[in-house]
């Protein structure tokens, strides 16, 4: 029972990979892969793994531009961020999803390509950075948005609403202080708490 409820949270914490596999289907990883090498690295803002591509399948990373003969697209090199692109019974097709593949030729997706927020020479994507505040025990939904200025903000919902306005402000002031333990969301602008 105890390894049944264990994978259930970190399974059920995948939805965005979920959604992405029943649409494509064309990724797969185990379990037990999953749990022993890739979990980690999702907590620390890589993205949702999706795993390695099911049989009869190609698939690879191109540079985002919309321009390009999909085909004729060369593959980014391993851990550049890129639109995931598959070839399924000799025809290519773009699937809107930005993401990288690793070394251990596994694909991660970042999220979707009109999701991400620029911001100077970098881009803030929302798989990379939603999941990690959802883990936290009292949030039910993070949401990478641009604020007014175009800078990356975080909106959040409670799991539990609160309506005294002080105890909102102290639970942002947390948020904000776990964000700025980070690298990747230091530079968020604003983290503030929907209902």
């Amino acid at each position: 029972m105890k390894n049944f409820v264990k994978d259930f949270f970190v399974w059920h914490g995948r939805s965005r990979a979920r959604g992405f596999l029943k649409k494509y289907d064309i990724f797969h990883i185990s379990r037990g892969e999953y749990l022993r090498n890739c979990r980690i690295f999702e907590q620390n803002f890589a993205g949702i793994v999706l795993g390695r591509c099911v049989s009869g399948v190609e698939a690879k990373i191109i540079q985002i531009n919309g321009l390009q003969n999909i085909e004729e697209a060369a593959p980014l090199s391993l851990g550049y961020f890129g639109e995931i692109v598959y070839k399924r019974e000799n025809i290519w097709e773009a699937t809107g999803f930005c993401g990288f593949i690793d070394h251990c030729d596994r694909a991660w997706c970042c999220g979707k390509i009109e999701d991400s927020i620029p911001h100077g020479e970098e881009y803030f994507y929302p798989y990379c950075i939603e999941p990690v505040f959802e883990e936290l025990f009292f949030v039910k939904h993070a949401k990478l948005i641009g604020d007014r200025d175009g800078k990356p903000s975080l909106l959040i919902t409670l799991r539990i609403p609160f309506k005294l306005k002080f105890l909102r402000k102290f639970l942002e002031k947390i948020l904000f202080s776990f964000a700025n333990g980070f690298e990747k969301t230091k530079k968020l602008s604003h983290i503030g708490i929907g209902h």
